[in-house]
């Protein structure tokens, strides 16, 4: 179980009414659009309508959580590579994405890994408290990153502990919200291996940008391709939640009582993709790179979809392994030749030691005798 945060506990009853509350709001507006067969058109007013609706519940119902020095998770600057994967496979690894294709046109598809966690998750394994807080400190592991300390941001906190205070701080705002809520999105986006280092970060700081401007909060990590695995797979790994907050200092978070509800959505997903891909092409264009992508699929393309080229990354790590494996074994080994080397001299030591020792006896005993 998570340590209770004083802020939350003591404002428990306010927040689950704040959520409530906007939780009833967002549903009478969505009967009145029901009933209004104008408004289920989407018209742009509809939209902007409904954007304004938004924004107002942002700024009306909004609460204050710190966390104090006491409160704060005790953890390592170094997070093992194992530490959220070994438990789990809720998320597929990158090798398992969708390669991309290019197509008649020239541009290729791009892919995107979406997955969300709530506290109802049981897709690869059931939720478990303090997980989004792991998984943050997963893909910030430092031997993952790209560009060391450069190649992760965010705009909930400075450090590796805060960042992992502020996760286990809206986990238990969540659990306040609605018992099957949604703690947090994981968003894994290829980037194009034919950019500078300076220049992907550069990129990841773009796609983050609404984010940050919008209140969303996140976390972002530029990963280096994995050994064994295809040394083009430079990824950014994306995690982020739909509530709205501010940090105002150190361990110090306004949250909003609404949510962006569109974000974890079909419709929000696409809109995302299209961010990602207008990011990257325009990267691309100031780097002198003439590869350009769309958000579209084959299908919505109006093209056949064509066979998904797997395992290439999981062979070349299968290769791998077998290698570090065979090395393991060579060295296990040598080990064992040198413990029986040194066992031998041991012994070899002690059969001296013993030859001094009668070597010595005689001595005394002659000298002895001759007195």
């Amino acid at each position: 179980m998570l340590r209770p945060i004083a802020d939350i506990v003591r404002q428990s009853d306010e927040i689950a009414a704040l959520c409530a509350a906007v939780r009833s709001e967002r549903n009478r507006a969505a009967r009145e659009r029901e009933a209004d067969r104008e408004a289920q058109a989407l018209s742009t007013m509809t939209r902007l309508k409904r954007l304004r609706e938004d924004r107002e519940l942002e700024k009306r119902s909004r609460f204050r959580i710190r966390v104090k020095q006491n409160e704060r998770p005790r953890i390592s600057e170094k997070t093992a590579r194992n530490l959220f994967h070994r438990a789990n496979k809720t998320l597929d690894s990158f090798g398992s994405l969708r390669p991309i294709l290019a197509s008649d046109d020239g541009l290729q598809s791009l892919y995107v890994q979406w997955k969300s966690r709530g506290l109802k998750s049981i897709s690869g394994r059931a939720w478990r408290p303090g997980e989004a807080g792991r998984f943050a400190r997963y893909i910030m592991r430092e031997d993952a990153l790209e560009g060391g300390e450069a190649g992760w941001m965010s705009n909930i906190g400075d450090d590796r502990t805060e960042v992992t205070a502020f996760w286990r701080a809206l986990e238990q705002v969540e659990r306040l919200n609605r018992e099957n809520a949604n703690v947090y999105l994981s968003i894994i986006i290829p980037l194009p291996y034919g950019l500078t280092e300076k220049q992907r970060i550069g990129l990841a700081e773009a796609i983050t940008r609404p984010l940050e401007a919008r209140g969303i909060p996140f976390v972002a990590a530029l990963h280096r391709p994995d050994p064994g695995g295809d040394n083009r797979n430079y990824h950014l790994h994306l995690q982020a939640a739909n509530r709205y907050v501010v940090r105002k200092s150190a361990y110090d978070w306004d949250f909003s009582a609404a949510t962006w509800s569109g974000l974890n959505t079909a419709a929000g997903m696409k809109l995302m993709r299209r961010h990602f891909v207008v990011q990257i092409n325009e990267a691309l264009a100031r780097a002198g790179r003439k590869r350009r992508y769309t958000h579209l699929t084959r299908a919505e393309r109006g093209e056949e979809p064509e066979q998904m080229k797997r395992g290439r990354g999981s062979k070349a790590r299968e290769v791998a392994l077998l290698r570090e494996r065979a090395d393991l074994k060579k060295l296990q080994h040598s080990t064992d030749a040198i413990l029986r080397h040194a066992s031998a001299l041991a012994n070899f030591s002690d059969r001296i030691d013993l030859f001094k020792q009668r070597i010595n006896a005689r001595t005394i005993a002659s000298a002895t005798s001759a007195i």
